[in-house]
C-alpha cells in the first residue's frame, strides 16, 4: 500500500487529531490508515485501532503505536506539553485535536529517530528552535509580548491582557502553551526586580 503524503495538504491543517500527528511523525499517511471495525470494543479510554493491513510492516504498526502511547501521555490541558484544543473530551486524548506544530516540537524534543524532514515546513517555527532550550523559549516569548506592548507586571500573573492569543497563533502554539510560559519568564523577571531593589 503506498504511504505517499500529501504534504501540500497538511501543510494547512494548523490542528489534527493526535492519532494523525502521530502518523505523520513516523512518515505514515493519516489517509491510508483505515479503522479497525472493532475499534469500540477496546473501550472508551483506548485510542483508535486500525486494520493492520494499513501500515506497510508490522515494524512501522509498532513505530505508530509506541509513537502514540508516548503523545498520549504528554497531552495535557494543564500543563501539556501537547495541549488539546477545544472542550476537555472523555475517553482516549488520540482523538483530540492538537497543534500539529506542538506535536512536532515534543517528538523532536524527545530526539525521535527519522522525523520525515517535510514536518519542517508544517511547523510555524524552524525545527531547531523547537529544541531550545526552556528558559530561553519562555523569555523569548515574553519579550515578544513586551515587545508587541503588552502590559507585563505582577495584574498579568492573574490575568494576561488581550493580544497574547494573537501572539501564541503567530507561534502557532495554543494560547495555554503561550501563556504557561509567558507566566514563567514573568515570575523570575519580578523576581529578579525585587531583588535588585533589595540591594
Amino acid at each position: 500500500m503506498s504511504q505517499k503524503i500529501d504534504w501540500h495538504f497538511w501543510k494547512t491543517m494548523r490542528t489534527v487529531e493526535l492519532w494523525q500527528g502521530c502518523a505523520l511523525v513516523t512518515g505514515l499517511n493519516p489517509d491510508t490508515l483505515r479503522r479497525h471495525p472493532r475499534t469500540w470494543a477496546a473501550g472508551p479510554s483506548s485510542g483508535p485501532l486500525f486494520e493492520g493491513r494499513s501500515f506497510p510492516s508490522a515494524e512501522a504498526k509498532a513505530k505508530f503505536e509506541k509513537a502514540l502511547r508516548l503523545a498520549d501521555k504528554n497531552t495535557s490541558y494543564m500543563n501539556g506539553p501537547i495541549y488539546p484544543q477545544g472542550p476537555v473530551r472523555s475517553g482516549s486524548k488520540a482523538k483530540n485535536e492538537v497543534f500539529i506544530s506542538e506535536v512536532i516540537a515534543f517528538f523532536v524534543s524527545c530526539e525521535w529517530p527519522e522525523i520525515p524532514e517535510a514536518l519542517q515546513s508544517l511547523a510555524s517555527q524552524p525545527l531547531a528552535l523547537a529544541t531550545e532550550p526552556k528558559q530561553l523559549r519562555e523569555d523569548r516569548r515574553l519579550k515578544a509580548c513586551i515587545d508587541a506592548l503588552l502590559p507585563m507586571n505582577k495584574a498579568a500573573l492573574s490575568r494576561l491582557p488581550d493580544g497574547v492569543g494573537k501572539l501564541a497563533v503567530k507561534e502557532g502554539v495554543s494560547r495555554q502553551s503561550f501563556s504557561t510560559d509567558i507566566k514563567a519568564a514573568l515570575i523570575r523577571k519580578l523576581d529578579a526586580e525585587r531583588a535588585g531593589g533589595n540591594t
